[in-house]
């Protein structure tokens, strides 16, 4: 018994621990100096850029602005606009209450 509540602390505080991680300020920046250098590369190689190439290089700046988006989204998990809800884990507690009312 001793050793299933200890199981179970570790993981509750292995989750504890993830809920609070997020990546780092350093990375997080070189990410969107990243997107705007791939981007911009064209142009700074000398590479002309027609009205045949926008429509491509418009794509790859949404693409890539919707990855560095998601990135700073899912460092907070449990915020808005992008958050999880406890929805499940409340509905999950009433079943059970239901579960063991019936036995």
């Amino acid at each position: 018994m001793d050793t299933a509540l200890d199981a179970v602390s570790v993981v509750r505080n292995q989750r504890s621990s993830d809920i609070r991680w997020s990546v780092p300020d350093a990375l997080f920046y070189a990410l969107i100096a990243t997107a705007v250098l791939v981007v911009l590369y064209p142009a700074l190689v000398g590479i002309n850029a027609g009205p045949r190439h926008m429509p491509v290089m418009v794509l790859l700046g949404a693409v890539l602005g919707f990855g560095v988006y998601l990135v700073s989204s899912l460092q907070h998990s449990f915020a808005p606009p992008l958050g999880i809800e406890p929805d499940a884990y409340r509905q999950t507690l009433t079943r059970f209450v239901q579960l063991d009312s019936t036995t």
